[in-house]
């Protein structure tokens, strides 16, 4: 909610639609658990940068002193800021050193969101540590990077896709065919030509996005530019026959299945000949 910039709509007394606040600023905030999940938008976790405090990672090396002395004395340093960044051409000073973060952020593999609150964050802290604190530890873009979200691990497609590929190998049983015909969600094809392409059942595949919070059709569309699915014509689905019955299947391309060696059970680790199990 912080990072979008705008507040809900809301009605009023009258039915109409009241004043919506809006902001355009940066927040730093701290929790014990992350603000955002795997599952959120792509929106959201495109604009926020989580930075984990691990418990080997003493930051303050006494808590209860150091927060003594912000609660008596806090709100100078801001003000400073203000004052410093209000005096001729510091404005566009400023805004020239964010650039050159800029720039640099984007030579990481992370998006244009990442890297602008990122650029914002090392820009302020330079210039807070030139202006009012005076020392040699302002923070630089390389202190950011490994903090920096892939474009990969923001986009909610590939995330869906690789949250589908997990599915597929939790119920990779019940893909092979099961006792009864509620048993079985599709079919895996590991030989021939087809091997690494698992045929889903259409209505499971779509209950399995809805549990995982993605949208069927919007991962679809990406699986089908990305050709990590067959379809016909039209669509995003083909006819396979599950149980003798034509099925309407998304046949979907599972993740690095080149990378898999084919193994007899004899060749598995931990093989118990004797009762033919692993």
């Amino acid at each position: 909610k912080l990072a979008s910039g705008a507040g809900k709509l809301r009605s009023n007394k009258t039915l109409g639609i009241a004043q919506s606040l809006t902001w355009a600023n940066c927040f730093l905030t701290s929790g014990e658990t992350p603000i955002t999940s795997e599952n959120d938008a792509s929106g959201a976790i495109n604009r926020v940068i989580e930075i984990e405090c691990k418990a080997d990672n003493k930051v303050i090396a006494d808590g209860h002193k150091t927060a003594g002395i912000m609660k008596s004395n806090y709100g100078f340093a801001g003000r400073k800021f203000i004052e410093h960044l209000a005096e001729g051409g510091e404005l566009d000073n400023a805004r020239a050193l964010y650039e050159k973060n800029y720039t640099a952020c984007m030579q990481n593999d992370t998006t244009e969101k990442q890297a602008s609150a990122a650029a914002i964050i090392v820009t302020a802290d330079q210039l807070a540590t030139e202006w009012i604190f005076q020392g040699n530890n302002a923070l630089t873009v390389s202190d950011m990077a490994s903090f920096l979200k892939s474009k990969e691990a923001v986009s909610a497609a590939d995330r869906g896709y690789h949250y589908i590929c997990d599915w597929v190998s939790q119920n990779a049983n019940r893909l092979k065919g099961g006792s009864t015909e509620t048993d079985t969600y599709g079919q895996i094809i590991t030989k021939g030509e087809d091997a690494g392409w698992v045929y889903i059942i259409r209505s499971v595949f779509d209950k399995v996005c809805e549990d995982g919070k993605f949208s069927p059709r919007a991962l679809l569309g990406h699986l089908r530019t990305k050709r990590l699915i067959q379809t016909r014509d039209k669509g995003f689905t083909k006819t396979k026959r599950i149980n003798d019955v034509p099925t309407d299947c998304v046949v979907m391309r599972l993740s690095d299945y080149d990378q898999f060696e084919d193994v007899e059970d004899g060749d598995l680790p931990f093989y118990d000949e004797a009762n033919d199990n692993p």
